[in-house]
């Protein structure tokens, strides 16, 4: 994690762009329906090792002049709070988190290690069906599981803090909206940020890696639904084609930023520069 915190703007928007995590990956973890001939291919196109992909946990920062915001918070040991405080971002300062999905590398900075928030003036948006399968998990947990399950009580106990996202493209704050993405889990959201006409499409983890752009039927081994999920990332990269959104990718190569554009039904991906 030893990469400068990336910058940019989105309108009015100020973003940057924390590591929170990563290293190599086979490819065959994200396309766990390709076969080995596939993958030897498509890498060999690409010029990538299939063994050891570069992945990344992009954590994202959202200053809107009026809110200060993260998409996501890593996990324990991707320090976040840490680097915004260096960053010159208290993490008092933060007033919303906002949780893409229940996965441990994303919720899991949430809380410290005793378990006292690290945001502690946030509020947290997060989908009801995210929320509904979240709390289910919960009731059902013994001491075994409990432990794991501590950020989903903790904010049950506070549930004042939560707000839910019921609908599809419900703003959550001016110029932030939630977009349905489900698959990767149940209540899995993508997020369209717009400011000044701008536009940045935040995939979350309906994709995990570029060449899923180029074969966007391939789906790692922890998609819940791929019948959901495949359908999803199709739609999200054609209407980051369509819209010339710059797009953002939680675990692509860090700072996980570019755009995607289409020719006739191929998909490309350029990565910021």
């Amino acid at each position: 994690m030893n990469e400068k915190p990336y910058r940019f703007t989105i309108g009015a928007f100020q973003l940057t762009v924390f590591k929170g995590g990563g290293g190599p990956s086979p490819l065959a973890r994200i396309a766990s329906n390709a076969t080995e001939a596939e993958l030897a291919q498509i890498a060999a196109q690409e010029g990538i090792d299939p063994n050891a992909i570069e992945m990344s946990m992009n954590l994202v920062l959202i200053q809107t002049g009026q809110h200060t915001v993260l998409v996501d918070t890593g996990l324990p040991s991707s320090n976040l709070s840490a680097q915004l405080q260096a960053h010159g971002v208290p993490p008092e300062s933060v007033d919303w988190v906002i949780i893409t999905h229940g996965h441990r590398d994303h919720i899991g900075g949430i809380l410290d290690a005793d378990g006292d928030w690290q945001y502690p003036n946030a509020r947290y948006a997060i989908a009801t069906t995210e929320w509904e399968a979240s709390m289910a998990q919960l009731a059902a947990a013994d001491d075994a599981t409990l432990a794991a399950l501590r950020v989903w009580q903790t904010l049950q106990q506070q549930q004042e803090r939560v707000m839910l996202i019921a609908t599809d493209g419900q703003a959550i704050l001016p110029g932030i909206s939630a977009m349905d993405a489900p698959g990767h889990t149940v209540g899995h959201i993508a997020l369209m940020i717009e400011s000044d006409g701008a536009q940045l499409l935040h995939l979350a983890d309906a994709a995990h890696h570029y060449i899923q752009t180029l074969r966007p039927d391939w789906s790692p081994q922890f998609d819940a639904d791929t019948t959901q999920s495949v359908p999803t990332r199709r739609r999200l990269f054609a209407l980051a084609a369509q819209q010339q959104a710059q797009v953002l990718a939680y675990h692509f190569t860090f700072p996980g930023l570019g755009t995607i554009t289409q020719a006739g039904d191929a998909l490309r991906w350029h990565a910021v520069k």
